[in-house]
């Protein structure tokens, strides 16, 4: 709201600009969080991401332990 008051903008004018990074969130069940990077459900599941958005995005992803 502050920065559509100061430019004077509409949210449709600002959102213009914006950069669409499409993203994938899959959750996957471990009995350990040790040795999460050589998981091959893990693993798999990365691959199935970065092909889902090849092209698109920035080409990374972000593993997080729960």
């Amino acid at each position: 709201m502050q920065v559509m008051v100061q430019t004077g903008k509409s949210l449709q004018e600002l959102a213009r600009v914006m950069a669409y990074l499409p993203q994938v969130l899959v959750n996957v069940k471990v009995a350990s969080k040790e040795g999460w990077q050589h998981n091959r459900r893990i693993a798999a599941k990365i691959a199935w991401a970065e092909a889902e958005l090849q092209g698109q995005g920035r080409g990374q992803y972000v593993a997080r332990l729960g």
